[in-house]
This record gives structure tokens, C-alpha cells and sequence, in this order.
């Protein structure tokens, strides 16, 4: 994916934009994100449960920083959007504490109306996931979670 980026910049963008592809490994990735040494990062991640606080907490929480200056920590910092909101944080807290299932919908929408209009990151690329079998395989889907049901495997 970087190198398409890289590509398309020197293609499409008349050296206005410069790409520089750097491969780390995780540790030094993360510590360099906390320093602020790059000026952009391109990370792979997915979430480990399917829960709509998974994908929202570590992109967008932060436990000090200010709306001018962004997030000087929490986890907006670790990931390296550097998000602050106030307003964000406090539904983010909210919606962690609260049962009802309902409730937590109406804190999440609330949550997405000021992303749309604070826009603190844009995700550039989202993967398709594909399933295969043999033809004497049924029962073979993939969930709209990315999970993938083996109970419903049967051969025939």
C-alpha cells in the first residue's frame, strides 16, 4: 500500500508531495509515534473484538492534551492521530460505562456527527476479504465482523 501511495504522489502530484517509505518494527514505531519524529505514518490494524468502542477508544481518547495543541497523551497520541476533544472524550468514557445497548448507539452517533466535522484522520485504504473452498465444502461465509464461522462448515 505505501508503495502505491508513493507511486500515485509521483504521479499524480507534480512534487508537491514527497513520499518516504521506512519500514520499522513495532516497538520502534510506536516509540517514534509518542516522539512525534514522523510527520505522517501508515500503520496496518485491525480490532481484536468486534465491539464499536474497539474501533473508536484507540484512535480518538485522549487523557491530556487541549483542542490547540492535541493530544500530548493517551491513545489518539499512540496511534499517532494526535486527536483532542473534550466533548469526545467524555462520550467515550460514557458510552464505556454504559449497559444499555440503545444508549450506547445514540453516545456513538454523537461521537460520529463530530468526527465528520472535525475529520481527525482519513483512512486511506480498506481491505476486501475474500473466502475460498473446494466445491465439496458448503457452509464457507464470512460475517460482515470479518469473523469466520467453522461451525457451519460441512463436507459433502
Amino acid at each position: 500500500m505505501a508503495s502505491t501511495i508513493e507511486a500515485l504522489a509521483k504521479l499524480k502530484m507534480d512534487g508537491i508531495m514527497q513520499v518516504e517509505i521506512n519500514s520499522v518494527e513495532s516497538p520502534t514505531l510506536f516509540q517514534n509515534i509518542e516522539k512525534g519524529i514522523y510527520p505522517a505514518v501508515l500503520v496496518d490494524w485491525y480490532a481484536d473484538f468486534f465491539d464499536a468502542d474497539n474501533y473508536i477508544q484507540p484512535f480518538l481518547d485522549c487523557a491530556t492534551g487541549s483542542a490547540a495543541g492535541g493530544c500530548s497523551k493517551g491513545a489518539s497520541q499512540g496511534q499517532g492521530s494526535f486527536y483532542y476533544s473534550d466533548r469526545v472524550n467524555q462520550l467515550i468514557d460514557k458510552q464505556r460505562k454504559e449497559a444499555n445497548p440503545q444508549t450506547r448507539k445514540a453516545l456513538f452517533a454523537e461521537i460520529q456527527d463530530i468526527l465528520g466535522q472535525d475529520v481527525p484522520f482519513i483512512p486511506l485504504w480498506q481491505d476486501k476479504d475474500y473466502t475460498f473452498a473446494q466445491n465439496s465444502i458448503t457452509g464457507v461465509r464470512l460475517e460482515p465482523t470479518q469473523s469466520f464461522p467453522f461451525w457451519f462448515l460441512k463436507k459433502q
